[in-house]
């Protein structure tokens, strides 16, 4: 992942934990993968999105092991991640 793959990630992240308004966030076919993705699972317990999707976003099993636990804390209704590697 390069430095600004990075940078996006992490900026995205800290939109996430600040904005009380947006519910809905498509990011599909985005360069995201598993280490742009720590940050962003992390703002999901602070934000009131309801629908994401994550489709096509070069993710896999180690970075859904993330997402799974923050799951039980955020208010996502839907959750798209069809298209990524997972088994």
């Amino acid at each position: 992942m390069s430095w600004s793959e990075m940078a996006s990630a992490a900026a995205l992240a800290g939109a996430l934990e600040t904005n009380g308004t947006l519910t809905d966030l498509d990011i599909s076919w985005n360069s995201i993968r598993t280490k742009g993705s720590t940050a962003m699972y992390r703002a999901l317990g602070s934000c009131t999105l309801r629908r994401l999707n994550l489709s096509w976003c070069g993710l896999n099993d180690e970075g859904l092991e993330e997402l799974a636990e923050v799951l039980p804390t955020c208010w996502l209704e839907d959750l798209d991640l069809s298209g990524n590697a997972i088994t």
